[in-house]
């Protein structure tokens, strides 16, 4: 684990050091590694829903938070675009891993688990059309609303249907073709 932070930190510090666009740094594969390597590491070892999992996802969660809303530079430690994709922000995402997983196992039988199961097998072309769909809807998109807790949720949604909806509704004429 600590060789995987150092090289999440070394690229974090080249990335400062030649200042990498935001456009650039968004769409770089390195952002990911490390949370490849814990994806891989729950799945080798078959990690559990245990303290240390939480004590982790919880200084996480702080650090996102803090990463979040407030302006302090952590640069070059913590390249300073997409200030919540960090090394450190990734511990979070495998708590809710988990969580997520103790759900579905408990209600893998439901509609909304086979939906979303079906989803997952979509998740890397959500994922791109995700990406496109940042490129040209921000926040600022919805600055003409002035409750920020409703211009935030308008965002969310907005930016969820127009991720899923057209990547579902390919894949699913895709695979009506082909069943024919």
């Amino acid at each position: 684990m600590l060789l995987f932070i150092a090289i999440c930190c070394a690229l974090n510090i080249l990335s400062s050091w030649i200042q990498v666009p935001d456009f650039i740094y968004r769409l770089a594969f390195y952002r990911y590694l490390f949370v490849l390597y814990l994806a891989c590491m729950v799945r080798k070892y078959d990690v559990q829903l245990s303290g240390r999992v939480v004590f982790l996802g919880i200084i996480s969660l702080f650090f996102l938070i803090f990463m979040t809303y407030t302006d302090i530079n952590l640069e070059p430690f913590f390249f300073n675009q997409w200030r919540s994709c960090h090394w450190l922000g990734y511990f979070y995402t495998v708590l809710c891993f988990m969580i997520l997983r103790i759900i579905y196992n408990a209600t893998h039988e439901s509609i909304g688990s086979k939906f979303f199961v079906l989803l997952g097998g979509f998740s890397y072309e959500v994922f791109l059309c995700q990406m496109f769909v940042f490129s040209f809807i921000t926040l600022d998109t919805f600055s003409g609303i002035e409750n920020m807790l409703l211009s935030q949720l308008v965002f969310i949604i907005t930016t969820l249907i127009l991720s899923i909806v057209p990547v579902l509704t390919y894949k699913l004429y895709i695979r009506r073709l082909w069943v024919r």
